[in-house]
Order: structure tokens, then C-alpha cells, then sequence
């Protein structure tokens, strides 16, 4: 008898069995908003630590030129140098760095399609696709070459002749570089510039007011030509002379400095091609994680101002970040 109790008594009824199916997705749903939030917090203190260490690896380059900084391209030795490539062998990529100098630089094959991790953001699964460049229209070289979500301040590593004043509002907005060398890059003659002249001792406004990388997508379906690759230098293919930077190139230009809006993430993205190519642009919500060049690392939120960003881009403006910083 009482096994017989005991062997009714574990057997489900068709009305427990009911509720158990219907309490499942009611857990899943509540979990999986937590899940997904943990994940998140992995993904951005791993983003933070990658702009951490791009930040270093720019330091340890410039402890070995006097304080240089690296520049956004160069050419010596016979080598194809971009900003990126420069900063191997400080994140333990000095076997990647050895085979694209080898080879002629960082533009030769496998060099230009190896993807590093460090240079992507691990939250990234709208644009990178495995890290390489997506198939957009109007492509300019580069694509399918390994990508980054971390672009370089073009006003820090690059040779700017434009300005802006203590406020954050272009003054006298232009682009002047010295042509150092024409080399055939795919086919296409480029002028590389001279290196950056600034070092880390003529940042006037402060390392930690001016910034060294912010986040851009790797690509984004539906924009033409926007992908940033990070073995391609900056160049002079353009008809207006001077330094190529577009969205092709992991680098935060134009002739404006910061767009407006400054920030865009997922959840208030568009399709201004202008914003897209040039602005800052993330998938964590509501803001991106850029570096400054005293190595540290914070968020800039969606909502801040162009001219607070222009503040920050600019080393030399003498203005006062402004309270939405």
C-alpha cells in the first residue's frame, strides 16, 4: 500500500504539469534581462581595459622618442606605418608587428587582414563581423581588411592647422600637411605626411582633459564607404590635398572637428552619413567609453555637446570643460 502511495504521490497531474509550462518563459523573462545586463558589464570593463591599453601602448611608444607621440601614418625604412600598427608590440602583438615590417608594412598581406582583439570592442556584433570590414557602396581600399572600434584623435597624432577657441566653437577650421613621400598603395599613389609634432609635454589644457581614443563601429549596413580598418595609414588620395581622413580610417576628423550630435549609440542611431563617418558612434546604451591621454577611461554620454567634445579633442584651446563633461 504504501508503495503505492509513494508512486501516485511523484507522478504530475495534467493541471501541474499546466503551470510548470507556463511559469517557464515567466522565469526566462526575468532572467534574461539580468543575463543580459551582466554580459554588457563584461563586454564594457573589457572595452575599457582595450582603450586602457591603447592608451599605455601610445605612452611606452613616446617614452622611446623623446615624448613624440606616434602619428596617424608614416613611412620610414621602407616600411608602411599606421598609428595602430606602431602600437604592436606594446599589446603583445610584437610577432604581427615583425611580419608586416618584414614585408613592407602594415598594409601587406596577411598584416592588413589579421584581426587583434584588443583593437575590437567585444560588444560590437552589429558592425564587425568576425572584425573585418563589411561590403558597403563606394568602398575605398580596405575592405574585408581587419577592423577597430577604436579610433585615434586626429588633433593629438595628426597635424592640424585649424583651431577653436576656449569655448569649443571652430575659429579657424582647415587641414595643412607636409607631404613627406608618394608610395603605390594598392594601386594608388599616397602621400604620406609628416609625423605628428606634438609630444605629451605640449598638451597645455592636461592629459586628462584631451583625448587620446573614442569607440566607432567597425562598419554599419546600409552606410556606403564606412568601415575602419586599422592597417590602413592616413593618406592624400583626396582632390582637396592633405591628409585622407574618412570614414575609411579608424581616426576622429573633419574640418569641424566634433559633429553634432557628438555621440551616437544604438539607441539613437541615424542614418546622417555625415555623423556615421565622422562622430562618435557605440553600441553600449546611451554612451561611449573613450580614453584620455593620461591613460584613464570614462563615458561620454549621447547627450553631450559639440563643444564640449571639441574641448576635448583640441590639447592646446585653454578652455574649461563645461559642466555636461
Amino acid at each position: 500500500m504504501l508503495r503505492r502511495f509513494i508512486k501516485k504521490s511523484l507522478a504530475f497531474t495534467l493541471i501541474e504539469l499546466l503551470v510548470v509550462i507556463a511559469i517557464i518563459p515567466i522565469l526566462i523573462g526575468l532572467l534574461l534581462p539580468a543575463v543580459q545586463k551582466v554580459r554588457e558589464a563584461a563586454a564594457r570593463m573589457q572595452c575599457t581595459n582595450n582603450l586602457k591599453q591603447l592608451t599605455l601602448a601610445v605612452h611606452n611608444v613616446a617614452s622611446t622618442r623623446d615624448g613624440g607621440l606616434p602619428p596617424l601614418s608614416s613611412y620610414d625604412a621602407n616600411v608602411v606605418r599606421s598609428l595602430h600598427f606602431e602600437l604592436l608590440p606594446y599589446i603583445e602583438q610584437t610577432n604581427l608587428y615583425t611580419q608586416g615590417t618584414s614585408a613592407g608594412g602594415c598594409h601587406t598581406s596577411p598584416t592588413n587582414t589579421t584581426v587583434v582583439k584588443t583593437f575590437l570592442c567585444p560588444s560590437d556584433g552589429i558592425s564587425n563581423r568576425a572584425g573585418l570590414s563589411l561590403t558597403e557602396p563606394n568602398q575605398q581600399m580596405g575592405f574585408g581588411w581587419a577592423g577597430t572600434n577604436y579610433a585615434a584623435n586626429h588633433f593629438v597624432f595628426g597635424q592640424y592647422a585649424g583651431s577653436i577657441n576656449s569655448a569649443g566653437a571652430a575659429s579657424s577650421p582647415g587641414k595643412a600637411y607636409n607631404t613627406a613621400v608618394t608610395v603605390s598603395l594598392n594601386g594608388q599613389n599616397v602621400n604620406f605626411s609628416n609625423p605628428a609634432s606634438c609630444k605629451i609635454n605640449t598638451i597645455t589644457d592636461g592629459t586628462s582633459n584631451t583625448i587620446a581614443f573614442v569607440e566607432r563601429f567597425v562598419s554599419y549596413p546600409g552606410i556606403g564607404w564606412y568601415y575602419n580598418v586599422w592597417a590602413l595609414p592616413c593618406n592624400t588620395v583626396d582632390s582637396t590635398g592633405g591628409c585622407y581622413e574618412s570614414a575609411n580610417y579608424p581616426i576622429v576628423w573633419n574640418s569641424q572637428a566634433a559633429q553634432a550630435p557628438p555621440v551616437l549609440s544604438t539607441n539613437n542611431i541615424n542614418t546622417n552619413n555625415a555623423v556615421m563617418q565622422y562622430g562618435i558612434t557605440t553600441v553600449h546604451p546611451g554612451a561611449a567609453m573613450i580614453s584620455m591621454m593620461d591613460g584613464s577611461v570614462r563615458s561620454l554620454s549621447t547627450g553631450v555637446s559639440q563643444a564640449t567634445v571639441n574641448l576635448a579633442l583640441f590639447a592646446n584651446d585653454g578652455g574649461t570643460m563645461p559642466g555636461d563633461w
